[in-house]
């Protein structure tokens, strides 16, 4: 789904884009967890297909989701490492 909405995106089609773009956030949300990278990958692709329709505020929302999580994921991550120290 996301190869075919990166397709139509480029053919101008968004609106179509983006629907494909959340079924597929939605979905690796389901399987893979909100915050594994590629579901946060599937909404920065999301936030390009708002920002090619001029969604500034949707965009800039969707990729401040994304940074919130990988930054929770990053301090996961260091917070592990220093356990072991």
């Amino acid at each position: 789904m996301e190869n075919l909405a990166s397709h139509l995106g480029g053919l101008g089609e968004h609106d179509q884009a983006a629907v494909l773009q959340k079924q597929t956030v939605e979905a690796r949300k389901r399987t893979l967890g909100e915050k594994h990278p590629i579901m946060l990958q599937s909404m920065t692709g999301l936030a390009r297909i708002y920002r090619r329709m001029g969604l500034m505020e949707e965009c800039a929302e969707t990729l401040e989701e994304v940074l919130g999580s990988k930054e929770e994921v990053l301090e996961e991550d260091v917070s592990l490492r220093t356990d072991r120290l």
